[in-house]
């Protein structure tokens, strides 16, 4: 789980060596995670401070029983986290098919949601679309990781809604992936490649605009 904020392409060094620490703290307890009953974990989780002890003891909760603790997990979800916290918290839920309906509020909006009806991310027939046509335009695997991996992230951001809701055309959204990739590679985007889209650069551009800010609207809390 702590790879996927390591892997994160505009990640600072500071914050990388925030992450490292906290990665060797997290497999002394993930080792020791048997001795470690459900009370204790939803114990560490209110009382640590740090977001991304909360999210590896959340992502530990995955290999327990969670139903007598459904509305603990509500009200992490509830409760002033960051955006990216209250996802994880909300695909627990998900992923363990938890019958639950709630109101919740993130930075963009205010959702209602019925857990049982959440659809799971990363495993649609879009996702599987945008992603190669990536692989496919992209002309190396370290662009095309790149622009997979700040696609999951926006996935993330803009859950639970479904990122054919924020656009549905898979092509352009894999150019305005491709594009943010090149910037923050800092290599050249490859212009040729809108030719016979039927977009122009500008339309890439405002898109990509949208994307980093939303992206830049809900980072987890790596500080605390």
């Amino acid at each position: 789980m702590i790879n996927i904020f390591k892997d994160y392409p505009y990640i600072s060094q500071e914050i990388e060596e925030i992450i490292q620490n906290y990665e060797n703290q997290i497999f002394k307890d993930t080792k020791s995670k048997s001795k470690l009953d459900i009370d204790e974990i939803f114990e560490k989780i209110q009382n640590c401070d740090s977001e991304l002890e909360k999210l590896n003891y959340i992502h530990m909760l995955n290999d327990y029983n969670i139903q007598d603790y459904v509305q603990d997990i509500v009200e992490i979800i509830k409760s002033g986290v960051s955006d990216y916290l209250k996802v994880f918290a909300l695909l627990l839920l998900v992923n363990k098919r938890i019958d639950i309906k709630f109101s919740f509020q993130t930075s963009r909006k205010t959702y209602n949601v019925d857990v049982l009806k959440l659809y799971v991310p990363f495993v649609d027939k879009f996702y599987e679309k945008v992603t190669l046509y990536v692989e496919s335009f992209a002309h190396n695997p370290s662009l095309s990781g790149v622009c997979i991996e700040l696609f999951n992230q926006f996935i993330l951001a803009i859950y639970p809604d479904k990122v054919e809701e924020f656009n549905d055309d898979h092509i352009i959204l894999c150019l305005a992936l491709l594009y943010l990739g090149s910037k923050y590679l800092k290599i050249e985007f490859e212009k040729t490649l809108i030719d016979g889209t039927g977009y122009s650069l500008t339309q890439i551009e405002e898109l990509v605009g949208e994307i980093e800010h939303i992206l830049s609207s809900c980072q987890l809390n790596l500080k605390n």
